[in-house]
């Protein structure tokens, strides 16, 4: 089985990157996707989600580089659960590890014009397991 997820929204707060004992960059981000529409009523309302994301290795260091507050970024990963102990209490918390990270905001260069979004991948390694790879053989010849 597989498992995709897909969240756009805009970061709660600035990335925070530590390393690892063993030199691996790892990036913590809060992501709010938020949905807005008119109630039976008429009345507007809006629903946000936050996401707590992970992202590993370059691409934890390019999200801390790259990333800032506000920024409207797109993340591809998968759900992950936590389980830890409190107080002989047992705690659980959700993460979406990051494998794709593509940055929707567009920013102006020197001359004015904009630049388009741009995507970074981390599949050499993401949260403790090696992507996918692409299978070689007849499979590559599927136009779809």
């Amino acid at each position: 089985m597989f498992q995709q997820i897909i969240v756009i929204g805009r970061l709660g707060q600035d990335p925070e990157v530590r390393m690892t004992q063993s030199g691996q960059a790892v990036a913590t981000l809060t992501i709010a996707a938020s949905e807005k529409w008119t109630g039976k009523d008429g009345q507007k309302q809006e629903k946000t989600t936050w996401f707590r994301t992970i992202a590993w290795g370059k691409l934890g260091e390019i999200c801390g580089k790259y990333l800032k507050k506000g920024a409207l970024v797109q993340i591809v990963g998968k759900m992950e659960q936590r389980t830890w102990e409190k107080d002989g209490v047992k705690q659980y918390s959700w993460e979406l590890v990051a494998s794709d990270m593509k940055m929707l905001d567009s920013k102006r260069d020197d001359s004015g014009s904009r630049d388009s979004a741009s995507s970074y991948s981390g599949h050499s390694y993401v949260g403790g397991y090696d992507a996918p790879q692409p299978r070689g053989g007849a499979e590559e010849d599927v136009p779809f």
